[in-house]
């Protein structure tokens, strides 16, 4: 729901420095900058999972070949070029795990919140993850 009129919204302001790369074609434009955000979410996934396995586990050499992994997994590298919302809405559940486990010491859950309504809004499924989320912190 969120993937296509994010790309809209982005078009417009971007859409003069990416004619410098592809022309005054709008559509190749709009293609690229969705590559590009699908490329810099597949980036954030693999650092929030970093994040949260070396929390987890304490060892950074096995969390790091665990993000490599994950960068190298065939529907990741599928979703790096694509443009499609596979990345950006696995950056967001990411991004929820990640606050579930911070957060459920702090108290304030408003950003777990925030990411796991992304997810959903970029893939509906995901609404049966929070359950999942909510026990995952404690």
């Amino acid at each position: 729901m969120f993937w296509r009129p994010m790309g809209h919204l982005l078009i417009r302001p971007l859409l003069p420095l990416l004619s410098y790369a592809v022309g005054a074609n709008p559509t190749i434009a709009t293609t690229l900058l969705l590559a590009v955000v699908s490329s810099l979410a597949t980036l954030v996934a693999a650092l929030l999972l970093y994040a949260i396995l070396f929390e987890e586990i304490a060892n950074p050499g096995i969390s790091l070949f665990l993000s490599v992994v994950f960068l190298c997994a065939n529907t990741n590298l599928y979703g790096l070029h694509s443009g499609t919302s596979n990345s950006a809405e696995l950056a967001c559940l990411m991004g929820a795990l990640w606050c579930a486990k911070r957060e459920s010491r702090c108290g304030d859950m408003r950003l777990l919140h925030v990411c796991q309504a992304l997810a959903v809004g970029f893939w509906l499924p995901y609404v049966v993850s929070f359950p999942a989320l909510l026990c995952s912190g404690h």
